[in-house]
């Protein structure tokens, strides 16, 4: 097989990831869901301003279809973070909104407008081929907001909120290791693919 159709299911496979549990469970009650956030330990929590957004769509929205109402893939935004107050983050990462072709936004809401504070809870994923998915946001007057910021200082973590700095190099470096990890995957299961072709 050439080595040029990897790319191109590279990035329908990157799609395909499945969006994180917590999503379903960012529907809960306010209250719940700050419990939630607060004991979910691939939860981060920050202030950021979002200063770039761009559409990463899986499938067209299609006219007079129930079922494909909406662009359905997920909608990025380049987030500069200026305080951590759960985990460890970079000072500055792209995060995702998932889209549902029937609900759009579902329960984490749209992505807040650009040049805007905000606070943000992220979904660290937990392979390569997961995105850091934004569960939650708040503009970081509001009182569910304050709240939470709350929440987090009550449960007094002994893990200190950390910001660490990571140059575009770095970016580079760790981007190139994950694709490589990604195309190695693909490679295995386009095997075994091949193999339950020709199995009888």
């Amino acid at each position: 097989m050439k080595k040029v159709l990897f790319l191109p299911v590279l990035l329908g496979l990157a799609f395909m990831a499945a969006p994180s549990p917590s999503l379903a469970l960012s529907c809960i009650d306010p209250v719940g869901m700050i419990d939630y956030i607060v004991a979910d330990p691939n939860s981060v929590v920050v202030t950021a301003i979002p200063t770039k957004q761009a559409e990463r769509v899986k499938d067209k929205a299609v006219e007079d279809d129930v079922n494909q109402m909406y662009d359905s893939g997920y909608s990025g935004q380049f987030i500069e973070i200026s305080a951590a107050h759960l985990g460890t983050v970079p000072d500055k990462q792209w995060v995702y909104f998932h889209r549902d072709s029937t609900w759009n936004y579902l329960c984490a809401g749209e992505p807040p407008k650009l040049n805007t504070k905000n606070i943000y809870v992220i979904q660290v994923p937990n392979s390569v081929f997961e995105l850091q998915t934004v569960t939650a946001v708040y503009p970081v007057d509001s009182e569910l907001g304050q709240d939470l910021l709350e929440a987090i200082k009550a449960a007094d973590s002994e893990v200190e909120p950390t910001i660490y700095e990571v140059p575009k190099s770095d970016w580079l470096i760790r981007l190139h290791d994950e694709l490589k990890d990604m195309a190695f995957i693909i490679k295995v299961k386009l095997a075994e693919w091949n193999f339950w072709k020709t199995f009888s």
